[in-house]
């Protein structure tokens, strides 16, 4: 059981990459996460947030530029946030309940 639970977080670790703290984030949400999403127009016209993927930061803590059509934002999660195996998270979820990122600039 042991070995079972080793070997996911060795999978955890090797998928993920090494976590980045910032000193922008607070204790509460301190893993600094780079999201990049993309904005269509809904069915009544409004923009609707699609395409949420979560990226690893570089070294230096910045985002990797986001590839065209989207835009990048960094956001200050619990530790234990994690997204989907492709790194993709449910955009309206993420925004609407904000209980595991914050915007950078809003803890």
């Amino acid at each position: 059981m042991q070995f079972l639970k080793l070997s996911v977080l060795i999978f955890l670790a090797i998928i993920l990459g090494p976590i980045q703290v910032s000193c922008a984030c607070n204790q509460h949400y301190s893993a600094l996460r780079c999201i990049t999403s993309q904005y269509v127009t809904g069915e009544r016209g409004q923009p609707v947030l699609v395409n949420c993927k979560v990226q690893r930061t570089t070294r230096s803590g910045q985002c990797n530029e986001p590839g065209s059509g989207q835009s990048v934002a960094r956001y200050c999660c619990v530790q234990e946030f994690r997204p989907r195996p492709d790194g993709s998270v449910d955009c309206a979820q993420f925004l609407a309940d904000f209980k595991s990122c914050v915007p950078e600039s809003q803890h």
